[in-house]
């Protein structure tokens, strides 16, 4: 229900891996899923510090429609939905999590910081993609 009657989206984190699992949902019913703008995504696995490894619900299932699980699967995601800002310092996600996004045809800006996203680098780099997901919304309701 969160991208019903939704335009774009925009998640951090968690936030943006609970987006992945909601647009996912989405194409299993099939209907479409809305562009979304993920940062500091946590893409399947990781460390956090101290607190041992953990996995995300669904990882395989949605690792596997992002294109870059152990199988493909259908339905999956349309790369030109989908914008990643990482972090090039990000030690809570997998360390070749941006490479294999870039692989599967993903849109993936990474940035110098780190999970946080504390640099002027990333700062302008998260404004230019907000608007241009405003732009493309806004090209969408024309």
């Amino acid at each position: 229900e969160w991208l019903h009657n939704c335009g774009g989206a925009i998640g951090y984190s968690w936030g943006a891996w609970l987006l992945l699992c909601a647009a996912h949902e989405r194409l299993q019913q099939g209907l479409t899923s809305p562009p979304l703008l993920l940062v500091s995504c946590v893409l399947g696995e990781g460390n956090y510090t101290g607190s041992g490894l953990w996995k995300a619900p669904r990882s395989a299932e949605i690792l596997s429609a992002l294109g870059v699980g152990e199988k493909t699967a259908t339905p999956s995601f349309d790369p030109n939905d989908l914008r990643f800002v990482q972090g090039h310092h990000d030690q809570i996600v997998p360390a070749d999590a941006t490479q294999k996004l870039l692989s599967a045809g993903h849109c993936v800006t990474e940035v110098d910081a780190g999970h946080l996203m504390r640099s002027t680098s990333a700062r302008g780099v998260l404004s230019q993609e907000c608007a241009r997901l405003a732009h493309r919304l806004n090209k969408r309701s024309d």
